[in-house]
């Protein structure tokens, strides 16, 4: 159950991938599947407007795999966890122990690339462009904010 999960949840994250990777394609970022560099000559500013919207469309659509992609490893590690100590130290499952092992990194590694799109979409004017006021103070100050903003 616990393999079941993990190659369900590792099947989202690369269709997600793939999906993502077709937009950066399409854009000129990247010259083909196998170029796993972006194209020297296209960086994210020379991007015509339409094709950062097509970039970032693509990143909001790819989340809900994401997510799900996220459930299925919490679903895994969960499952890993009910296993009693004594059964995961039989020698039976010691390839398994090291795989067991990683599962909350990459619950935890899931938890923040979802956490970071979820900022950065917006941030970056996706599905509309939008204003943001930034207010700063220094802590350090013994009245940070000085009187004014």
């Amino acid at each position: 159950q616990i393999g079941k999960h993990v190659f369900e949840g590792g099947r989202y994250v690369i269709h997600a991938a793939a999906s993502f990777e077709e937009a950066l394609r399409v854009a000129g970022v990247v010259h083909s599947s196998f170029d796993t560099g972006i194209a020297p000559t296209r960086r994210f500013q020379d991007l015509s407007p339409q094709e950062k919207k097509d970039i970032l469309g693509r990143l909001q659509s790819i989340l809900p795999e994401l997510r799900l992609a996220r459930e299925k490893f919490v679903i895994a590690a969960d499952a890993w966890n009910l296993v009693p100590e004594d059964e995961r130290s039989a020698p039976l499952m010691a390839p398994l122990r090291s795989f067991g092992e990683r599962l909350p990194r990459l619950q935890r590694q899931a938890d923040q690339g979802i956490a970071f799109l979820e900022l950065f979409i917006p941030l970056a004017g996706y599905p509309t462009e939008n204003r943001f006021l930034l207010l700063l103070q220094n802590a350090d100050e013994m009245r940070p904010t000085g009187g004014f903003i």
